[in-house]
Formats: C-alpha cells, structure tokens, sequence
C-alpha cells in the first residue's frame, strides 16, 4: 500500500492501542482521525468505513456507530476514493462527541480496492 508517511505517523504519535480489547489497531480522537482523513486526500488510498468507540471506565467499547463506503457500480476509482474521503470527513465532523477523549474513531482503509484494516 502507499499510505502516506503523515498517516502513519499519526496513528503512531496519536492512537490509543485497542489490544486491550483484541483489536491491533489504533482509535483516534476527533481531531486526530479528522487529520488522518486529510492525509489521504490525493491518494489512491479509500476510507472503506470505519468505527466509533466510547470510553467506558477507562476502556474502549465499540459503541455500535460506524460508517461503509460501498463503491457504486461503474464509478470510477478516483471518484469513488474522493467520496470515501468525504463521508469518512463528514461521518466524524457530524458525529456527536464531547470532544473529551471518550471517543474514539477507527478508520479502515483500503488502497484500490484491497480492503485492510490500518488503524
């Protein structure tokens, strides 16, 4: 995949491990998952969807919210990768967060059509 060094490094610097509830991967802030998106932007990189933790006594629980690009039937790659990034934008931008770290946004992603969770 070319996902982006500035991707990457923000789910290095920013993301809370989710090992401790089986998942290898990483949830992100509001700001940060918002940053991670803008990263992609210009890439061949989709946001397949994603989903949407809460904190609770500490741990983080999948809240049941999450969001699936589908691409439509004959739209192309380019189109369909800068929808990915708009709903993906929109989705976290909309989403009702106190905006005190009790939520948590894991983002999938996936490059022409490859689907790999890299959150």
């Amino acid at each position: 995949m070319l996902i982006p060094e500035r991707y990457s490094e923000i789910l290095r610097s920013a993301g809370r491990s989710l090992q401790d509830i089986g998942v290898a991967g990483v949830g992100l802030s509001r700001q940060h998952a918002l940053d991670a998106v803008a990263s992609l932007k210009g890439t061949q990189v989709a946001i397949s969807g994603g989903d949407v933790l809460r904190l609770r006594d500490g741990r983080p629980r999948y809240s049941g919210d999450n969001w699936y690009v589908q691409r439509l039937a004959g739209e192309d790659l380019a189109a369909y990768v800068s929808r990915t990034h708009e709903k993906a934008d929109t989705y976290i931008r909309n989403y009702q967060d106190a905006e005190d770290g009790s939520v948590l946004y894991v983002i999938v992603i996936s490059e022409l059509g490859l689907q790999k969770s890299f959150s």
